[in-house]
């Protein structure tokens, strides 16, 4: 396989809520609505059940892979309160709304797949980008956002700690027809 490539946009979270309007399609950094004094929902996904929680350690610098689901997923970083932490990253496909919205909203789940698994074949690399989850911070990955989660970690640091909610997965495989697609890259990728 040849040389990884280093993922060179690396937003933290005040640039990606900063340019936020040009990433909605992607994922969103949650934020506390407007006029919030106890309890709102927020996101729901209808057949999808009850939200799952996973623990997820994110243990891969590096991957050729990224991941594809038809419903959102929710990630925010945990502290490890025992545990030195490196950086857990959001790697995001960055793919233009009106492409996107034309060339994968507009299919069913199989034509999805399809599609991407084309447009993997000639992505260039260096649209891929890389949100930073410090601890405490959630990320909302929309349905059919290309994506992946990475750490960076120095020498003496441990692994980062990622609480996961998604759709419980049995279910919408059921109601929707449908699981996650993996798809590899030409090339690994790494922060």
């Amino acid at each position: 396989m040849p040389e990884p490539v280093k993922i060179s946009l690396v937003l933290s979270p005040q640039e990606a809520l900063a340019d936020a309007e040009r990433y909605a399609h992607l994922f969103e950094i949650l934020q506390p609505p407007e006029n919030l004094n106890n309890f709102k929902p927020r996101d729901g996904v209808p057949g999808g059940g009850t939200l799952m929680i996973g623990d997820l350690v994110c243990n891969e610098q590096q991957t050729p892979n990224l991941e594809v689901h038809p419903f959102p997923e929710w990630v925010m970083q945990s502290p490890w309160f025992e545990k030195n932490t490196g950086n857990a990253f959001a790697i995001i496909a960055e793919i233009d709304p009106k492409v996107f919205k034309r060339k994968v909203e507009q299919k069913d789940w199989a034509g999805r797949v399809k599609e991407f698994a084309e447009y993997f074949k000639i992505i260039d690399l260096g649209t891929l980008l890389a949100v930073e989850l410090p601890p405490g911070v959630i990320i909302k990955i929309c349905k059919n956002a290309p994506h992946y989660f990475l750490s960076a970690i120095q020498e003496g640091q441990e692994f980062p700690y990622l609480v996961v909610f998604e759709p419980n997965l049995p279910i919408v495989a059921e109601d929707m027809k449908s699981a996650t697609a993996y798809f590899s890259l030409p090339q690994a990728i790494y922060i």
